[in-house]
C-alpha cells in the first residue's frame, strides 16, 4: 500500500486569506460610456429652413424661431423665453406685421420636435411663457446663405 495518497488525506488545507479593507479589494470596472456626439442644427437663411443630423425639420417662421432660439442657447445657455421676446424680434423672424400667429407657430414647431423624439424639445412653463430643451447632448451650429 502506498502511504502517500494517505497522508494528502490527512493534511487539512490551508485556510484562504481575503483581504478586508476597502483599498485592498479592485472590482474591475467597465469604462465610462462615450458621450453622444453633438446633435448637429443647420440653418438655410435663403428659407429659414432648419435640419437636424440632416434630417428636415421645418421651413419658415417657425425655423427662424428654432434657430433663434438654438443661437441664443448655445451663446447664453439661456432657456426660458416668451412670445413677447418673439414678437420683439419680428424683422429678424420674418414674422408679418398684422396676425403674427407666433402661438400657432410655436405649436407647430413643438410638434415637429416631439415627432422626432429627439434631444430638442420647447415645453409651455406658463401663459405665453416657454422653455427651449436641449437633452443629453451638445448642440453644434451651422448657418448656410
Amino acid at each position: 500500500m502506498n502511504p502517500l495518497p494517505i497522508f494528502f488525506r490527512s493534511v487539512a488545507p490551508l485556510p484562504v486569506v481575503l483581504p478586508t479593507t476597502a483599498w485592498q479589494i479592485r472590482i474591475p470596472t467597465a469604462p465610462p460610456p462615450a458621450p453622444p456626439p453633438p446633435l448637429s442644427l443647420r440653418f438655410f437663411a435663403r428659407d429659414r429652413s432648419v435640419f437636424i443630423d440632416g434630417e428636415y425639420l421645418i421651413k419658415g417662421v417657425a425655423g427662424a424661431i428654432c434657430w433663434k432660439l438654438a443661437r441664443r442657447h448655445a451663446d447664453t445657455a439661456q432657456a426660458d423665453f416668451t412670445t413677447r421676446e418673439l414678437r420683439l424680434a419680428a424683422d429678424e423672424l420674418g414674422l408679418p406685421d398684422v396676425k403674427d400667429n407666433v402661438d400657432v407657430r410655436l405649436l407647430l414647431l413643438q410638434r415637429r420636435l416631439a415627432e422626432r423624439g429627439g434631444a430638442l424639445r420647447i415645453e409651455r412653463t406658463g401663459r405665453g411663457r416657454y422653455r427651449f430643451v436641449v437633452a443629453g447632448r451638445s448642440l453644434r451650429l451651422q448657418a448656410e446663405d
